[in-house]
């Protein structure tokens, strides 16, 4: 019954002009049952002929429409219904009675209708959060999947490798992913919290080591995966071969957002500082993490630059994220 009023006050509401000249009809009509009825029906019969009224234009209209129907009624019970013998108070009472009939009337029924929206609206918002939550499942499958079979494809002969550049990523997807249950919004995270939850295994004790900056933008849902991967490999390799790894060494991670009238574009610089003695091992722009830095690139759709020099490693970022 519930699901059945939802649909028909969704599917069968009337605005504007139409609303108004619905309360008209209406109105007119029952007016016309009422003077025809009026012979053999008593006064309290004759105010429940306007139930139905008061609440089919509440369904279906809204205020403005119900008071115009109210007025109507109130004219036509003072032209038409009201007793030629009742005094003025009389008469003025028998009007106050009828407005407040309709008014609260449909008033009671604006309650329900309201009700029942936002239940629809729950509804919908959860039947959406599940929809969500199953793609995103799916794609989480799919992506460990892939990172299993290309692991074991780059490291054939060491299970314990395999095991362990799987952890890692599993773990950098979860946290990831835990930034995403903790938002308001299923289709979209902040950027800065993100940033932060993913890091934070990293962090150096001297915090002056670790430099992050930007504004905190909300992104959609689906960019969560390939970030969370890009940046979990930039920073198993600044732990392995650069700024995590040596106390000497500092690190700074920048964001900006650029707004157009048609595109958001954002644009991160990942900084490593080092001592110019500084060796990086050639597995870091070769291995297996640099085919997932790739492929994190190419389903963001971004520009992609790294620069590796003695003293220092810049990775520039770049993307629309609309």
């Amino acid at each position: 019954m519930q699901a059945y009023l939802t649909n028909f006050v969704l599917t069968h509401s009337v605005t504007g002009w139409k609303a108004y000249g619905l309360a008209v009809v209406l109105t007119l009509f029952t007016l016309a049952i009422r003077i025809a009825l009026g012979p053999i029906i008593n006064d309290g019969i004759q105010h429940e002929l306007i139930a139905p009224t008061a609440i089919l234009l509440a369904l279906l209209t809204g205020w403005r429409a119900v008071c115009l129907a109210t007025a109507i009624t109130m004219v036509g019970e003072w032209v038409y219904l009201s007793s030629p013998d009742a005094t003025l108070s009389e008469r003025l009472m028998s009007e106050f009675v009828i407005a407040t009939f309709m008014l609260v009337t449909s008033g009671v029924v604006f309650l329900l209708v309201d009700a029942l929206k936002e239940v629809h609206r729950v509804n919908e918002k959860a039947e959406h959060a599940r929809r969500e939550l199953g793609h995103r499942v799916q794609n989480l499958f799919a992506v460990t999947q892939s990172l299993v079979r290309l692991s074991k494809r780059f490291y054939p002969d060491d299970p314990a490798r395999v095991l362990a550049d799987m952890t890692g990523r599993i773990d950098a997807l979860a946290r990831a992913n835990a930034v995403l249950q903790s938002s308001r919004n299923v289709d979209e995270f902040s950027l800065r919290d993100f940033i932060d939850n993913l890091l934070s295994p990293y962090r150096p004790e001297n915090t002056d080591r670790l430099h992050i900056e930007g504004p905190d933008v909300f992104v959609r849902a689906r960019l969560i995966t390939s970030l969370g991967l890009f940046f979990h490999e930039l920073s198993t390799n600044a732990v392995k071969y650069g700024a995590f790894q040596n106390t000497d060494a500092s690190m700074t991670l920048v964001w900006t957002l650029k707004t157009t009238p048609t595109s958001r574009r954002l644009s991160f610089t990942w900084t490593e500082t080092l001592p110019q003695d500084t060796v990086f091992d050639t597995d870091a722009s070769t291995g297996f993490g640099s085919v997932i830095l790739k492929t994190s690139v190419s389903q963001l759709d971004a520009e992609f630059q790294r620069d590796l020099k003695p003293g220092g490693l810049v990775i520039s970022l770049s993307f629309d994220i609309d």
